[in-house]
């Protein structure tokens, strides 16, 4: 079960980011750092992992602007239980490269 609370290291070519992600019921996924917040779901198959994510910034624009800044992402990957390894793309963000490490945090 990948269901828990995830420490969520992303990198690109421009740099890393850090967050949190929680895995939920067997589909749920939300979770964000100090400028984003992360909704989605996710499926698992074996040790296989995919999942659609809607990355928003968390600040609030009240001419709709921050509309234009939500990005989509499909991860999928590997996972045991300590960490899901993931390569990740975005119809948002052709021809970047994203890779994800998700490593679970025991609470």
């Amino acid at each position: 079960m990948f269901d828990g609370f995830y420490q969520a290291r992303f990198e690109t070519p421009d740099g890393t980011d850090l967050g949190v992600i929680t895995l939920a019921e067997g589909k749920k996924l939300y979770g964000g750092n100090n400028k984003l917040l992360y909704v989605g779901s996710y499926t698992r198959k074996g040790d296989n992992f995919s999942a659609d994510v809607e990355v928003r910034p968390l600040f609030v624009q009240f001419s709709g602007e921050a509309r234009k800044y939500v990005r989509r992402i499909r991860m999928s990957g590997r996972g045991g239980f300590q960490n899901i390894m993931c390569v990740c793309e975005s119809s948002d963000l052709p021809g970047v490269e994203i890779k994800a490490v998700l490593e679970r945090v025991v609470v």
